[in-house]
Order: structure tokens, then sequence, then C-alpha cells
């Protein structure tokens, strides 16, 4: 019983991952999937089905933070479902990425994962 139970807590602290392998989070109506540690990270995002959405009504940014530092960095369109953002140089702590839909704004906070701990 104790193995189960065990089992069964793990999993439940794993984040969810998207058809991309990425993070997913829901945000709003939407969900938010999260990927890449190099230089860029790529952004997708689905309907509240987690089906994929076109790119072409979609705009965002992505603002990383570190501390009580911002930067803030456009979303460029990546094939006709993606989005890329260039990663600013150093360390940051966490992101977020707001997504603009049918004129409203939604966001989803992601955690730095590409730093150990985070």
């Amino acid at each position: 019983m104790l193995i189960l139970f065990t089992g069964s807590s793990l999993r439940a602290q794993e984040l969810p991952r998207g058809p991309n392998q990425g993070t997913l989070k829901k945000a709003g109506d939407y969900y938010i999937e999260m990927l890449g540690c190099m230089d860029h990270m790529e952004i997708y995002v689905y309907d509240r089905d987690q089906q994929s959405m076109s790119n072409v009504d979609l705009s965002g940014d992505v603002k990383f933070m570190t501390g009580k530092k911002e930067i803030t960095v456009l979303l460029t369109p990546y094939g006709r479902e993606g989005f890329t953002a260039k990663l600013p140089p150093g360390v940051f702590d966490y992101s977020i990425i707001g997504i603009r839909a049918k004129n409203k704004r939604v966001e989803a906070q992601f955690g730095n994962e590409c730093v150990k701990g985070k």
C-alpha cells in the first residue's frame, strides 16, 4: 500500500507534458506549451480541447523575470502553429508567457527548466 501511495504522490508532482513534450499549463480557455533551453524557447497554443491553434490570429510576448528585473521579448511565429522567443543573456528565475487571442490576453507562468531545481 505504501509503494502505491508513494508512486502516485510522485506522479502528482510531475508537470503535465504537451504534444511536443514541453511543459503544459492552462491559461484561461487555452493551454500553453513551452519547451527549449538553448538560445530560444518554443511556444505552442492549444484550445480548450487541447487541439493545436494556428498562430495566424495570435500574438504575444514572454516576460523573463529575475528578482525585480523584467525583460520582455515579443513572440515570433514559427511554422503554422508555434512561436519562438529568444532567451535573454544570463539566468532568469521564471517566465510569464502572454498570448492575445480574440482580443483577450491570457498568461501562464513557467519556471526556468534550464536551471536544475527550478
